[in-house]
């Protein structure tokens, strides 16, 4: 049987890459319980983009966010390009992203909600609306991760969860890495060797799998990432 996880959140994308890529539903994951119930978590943050415009050497507030947001273009990301949706291809991965091997068809565990997905697409910074990101900001956090948050790489992943009673919820998120503000180690941890999933929505993405390397994008999105 299966499910998809209750939320208030839940946040759909019709774009023109649905027809490619399909529809984009965001279902969201509590951090530490999957229960649905709580505040719903996105975890994540990163080093400052260099190439932002924004003085860093003001100390970050309120200001300096909406400073941030408006000077270095996430106002102006326009809706076919949120949530990794963006047609146009990718560079180089950062280099957060190759320390860690999160890549394109990257089979993972996420270490506080024991869900494990694969990464279907990213962004090299945050591309969503405003109101989702204040939606989805993970509790109390300082200004200078919420800022460190706009810049972070972002990650389309598809995900399962098994629950208690035998059944799965499987879900279509978009995240960034780091879980917490004072630990640098991402949450979603690679698996090595990796084990196939049973999204239902593998076949959109992939061709084929394997335990060395994870799934294989099919040839559309291969261009899209040809780092990975």
């Amino acid at each position: 049987a299966t499910k998809h996880l209750p939320s208030s959140m839940f946040f759909a994308v019709v774009v023109g890459a649905a027809a490619q890529f399909g529809t984009i539903r965001i279902d969201w994951v509590t951090e530490g319980a999957p229960d649905g119930g709580s505040t719903p978590r996105l975890g994540g943050l990163s080093a400052v983009h260099e190439e932002s415009n924004l003085d860093y050497a003001r100390a970050p507030s309120a200001d300096t966010y909406e400073e941030a947001w408006w000077s270095d273009g996430f106002a102006h990301d326009p809706p076919e390009s949120w949530f990794g949706h963006s047609l146009v291809p990718r560079g180089k991965r950062p280099p957060e992203m190759v320390q860690h091997s999160l890549k394109v068809g990257a089979v993972y565990t996420h270490l506080l909600t024991g869900a494990r997905g694969v990464i279907v697409g990213w962004d090299e910074r945050t591309k969503a609306p405003r109101q989702w990101l204040t939606a989805n900001l993970p509790g109390e956090r300082s200004w200078a991760d919420r800022i460190r948050r706009l810049y972070a790489p972002h990650f389309s992943v598809l995900e399962e969860l098994t629950l208690p009673d035998g059944t799965m919820q499987f879900m279509q998120r978009y995240i960034v890495a780091q879980c917490k503000e004072d630990d640098p180690e991402p949450c979603p941890r690679v698996e090595s060797p990796a084990r196939p999933l049973q999204h239902p929505d593998i076949g959109r993405y992939f061709v084929d799998f394997d335990a060395r390397n994870g799934y294989r994008p099919h040839e559309a999105l291969a261009r899209l990432y040809p780092d990975g």
